[in-house]
């Protein structure tokens, strides 16, 4: 992926030193940057959801997770046999809202998931209400995973198994490589990836 031209130029036009602190991988980026490893926490989350005996994972996104989605359909169809492609569900609404209505798609699947990977938390929480809604239970019939770890998150049906990035690490670095940057403006651009951490909850 990449930032765009626009956004670059007026960064370099305002001569400060800027470091990016972002959730995906930018490619060819010329600011330093440190970010978490989405493809280390997908991968992550998957094997949790295999080990505790889900077979039938399901993925929950949108148009702003298409990165996600992608790596969560190359990795099921390398690894899992006769994995279903139509378990994937990505559609236009974001947040509970996005989360809820894909959800229900795939409830109408026969057989349905057993397990969904909602791209981010919010769309956790919004699956959550339709698995509710269809009268199902939370993680006996279909177990629910998030990522980044919101602060809601922990507070929803008992709390919600997610992927959290190391915030604190990151903002510490972050910091550090800042201050040395504006005293010298020299040496090589840095792109730092920081591993994510599976933290579970009750709905796995």
């Amino acid at each position: 992926e990449k930032i765009s031209k626009d956004i670059m130029d007026m960064i370099h036009k305002s001569g400060l030193a800027v470091m990016l602190v972002t959730s995906k991988y930018f490619a060819m980026i010329d600011v330093d940057c440190i970010h978490t490893s989405e493809m280390s926490g997908i991968v992550m989350g998957i094997q949790h959801l295999i080990d505790q005996g889900y077979k039938r994972i399901g993925f929950l996104g949108e148009a702003m997770t298409e990165n996600r989605h992608s790596i969560f359909r190359d990795v099921m169809q390398e690894n899992i046999p006769n994995w279903k492609p139509q378990y994937i569900a990505v559609g236009r609404e974001r947040g509970a809202l996005g989360g809820y209505l894909r959800m229900k798609e795939l409830l109408g699947l026969d057989p349905r998931p057993d397990a969904v990977f909602a791209s981010y938390d919010l769309m956790a929480i919004g699956a959550i209400h339709a698995i509710r809604e269809a009268g199902l239970k939370i993680p006996q019939d279909v177990a629910v995973l998030g990522f980044d770890n919101i602060t809601e998150s922990a507070y929803v049906e008992g709390g919600i198994t997610t992927i959290a990035s190391p915030c604190e690490d990151m903002i510490a670095i972050a910091i550090n490589v800042l201050m040395k940057r504006v005293q010298s403006r020299s040496g090589a651009l840095q792109q730092i990836s920081l591993q994510p951490q599976l933290i579970v909850r009750k709905t796995t």
